[in-house]
């Protein structure tokens, strides 16, 4: 609020899709009675539309594009909609479709897929086996009689007289071999003797030269 005698300024407002007619500023001094400030417009044949960027991104699980992002311009303030595509391999996990105003900021919208996973195939079941039949256990086998130890049997008298002479014939062999020992060491003992003579006779003979 002014008071009596106080200057004011008054700017013009901007109306979009109009042009402004006139000073922008205007100013005075307040006085007893009412003052008023009008501003005149005029109509733009030819307004120009602000606009916004959409942009449409269609991603797996991990972010990754599965196809080229999606971008349109539309008017600001315009309500605006976009679907999800069917991706071959993909099923969507995410809203199919978004519907939001265009601002001056650009509008991403995000539609997300999940790979589709494969059926596992089946494993067929073998064919079952047909059991043997048990094998029918043997009788045991009764053991048999132990045979009796025989008594050893006494030599006969030809066997007797056969073991005597074969023990006569080994006392034979060993009183030779005695005999023929004892008849070597004399022979070299007397060979020692005449050569040991011999020797201390030819030592005489020439000394005594």
């Amino acid at each position: 609020m002014y008071t009596f005698g106080e200057s004011y300024g008054v700017t013009a407002k901007t109306i979009k899709g109009y042009n402004f007619i006139g000073e922008e500023f205007v100013t005075g001094v307040i006085n007893q009675e009412e003052t008023i400030v009008n501003f005149i417009y005029k109509k733009d044949d030819n307004p120009v539309e602000e606009k916004g960027k959409i942009i449409t991104k269609y991603v797996d699980e991990n972010g990754k594009d599965l196809v080229e992002p999606k971008e349109f311009l539309d008017v600001v303030g315009k309500d605006f909609s976009v679907n999800a595509e069917t991706i071959e391999g993909y099923v969507l996990t995410s809203d199919s479709k978004v519907t939001d105003k265009v601002t001056k900021e650009d509008t991403v919208i995000t539609f997300t897929y999940e790979k589709v996973k494969e059926p596992e195939v089946p494993i067929e079941p073998t064919e079952p086996t047909t059991p043997t039949e048990p094998e029918v256990p043997t009788e045991p086998q009764e053991p048999e009689n132990p045979v009796e130890p025989t008594e050893p049997t006494e030599p006969t008298d030809t066997e007797k007289e056969s073991i005597k002479e074969e023990t006569k014939k080994e006392d034979k062999k060993d009183k030779l071999y005695q005999t023929n020992h004892t008849n070597n060491n004399i022979l070299i003992a007397l060979a020692t003797t005449a050569i040991i003579s011999l020797l201390s006779f030819i030592t005489f003979k020439r000394f005594k030269k």
